[in-house]
């Protein structure tokens, strides 16, 4: 299983069994109270959304109250791509620990069998989880704040300089950029103009 879906499973399993201690406990206070209303305080029925923010937090760390997308809204875009990145240095790790225990067994050769990622390799898939994840959050903000069928045309270039988005700038110098500031932005451009339309219809 790769680091990252291992990662993954682990704080959603840790996320369900706190879930159902926290139900059990709930139950047990009811009835030693004596009450006649059973409070069911369970994972089943909840939706995945509610609990996919617990994923991507530290442990013990407890995500805002509210709707899953107002927490994304509000710092889980780079939050996610810290993880990434946070995966990636972890795997590289990984790689080289498994590749120095191929040279003891085997010795140096030209054919290795495990081949850790260069750094250009590293550099480009981090560069398209990027750019993917801009124009991702582009395509979110233009379903959400569309008017009616018609969703608003967004010119790249004057929304990045408005949000001082940069990638390659912002991974030349060992950074990642600012996602949520390119969310902000976006919102505010563009509930803005969903107000002004909403108003002349």
């Amino acid at each position: 299983m790769p680091l990252f879906a291992l990662a993954v499973t682990t704080r959603l399993y840790t996320a369900l069994r706190r879930c159902a201690i926290s139900s059990r406990r709930r139950r047990s206070k009811s009835r030693a109270a004596g009450c006649s209303q059973t409070v069911v305080v369970a994972c089943v029925g909840t939706t995945a959304s509610e609990y996919l923010p617990h994923l991507f937090l530290p442990f013990g760390a407890r995500p805002q109250k509210g709707h899953a997308s107002s927490i994304q809204e509000s710092g889980m875009y780079n939050h996610f791509v810290q993880n990434f990145v946070d995966a990636q240095t972890a795997s590289l790790k990984h790689y080289g620990a498994i590749a120095r225990i191929e040279i003891r067994l085997f010795g140096e050769t030209q054919n290795p069998a495990v081949r850790a990622p260069d750094v250009i390799e590293i550099d480009t898939e981090r560069r398209r989880v990027c750019e993917t994840v801009a124009d991702r959050i582009i395509e979110k903000a233009r379903d959400q704040f569309a008017i009616g069928s018609a969703r608003l045309v967004i010119h790249r270039p004057a929304i990045f300089r408005l949000a001082n988005f940069d990638i390659d700038r912002s991974l030349s110098r060992g950074e990642l950029p600012d996602f949520d500031r390119l969310w902000t932005v976006l919102q505010t451009r563009l509930r803005n103009i969903h107000t002004h339309a909403g108003e002349a219809q």
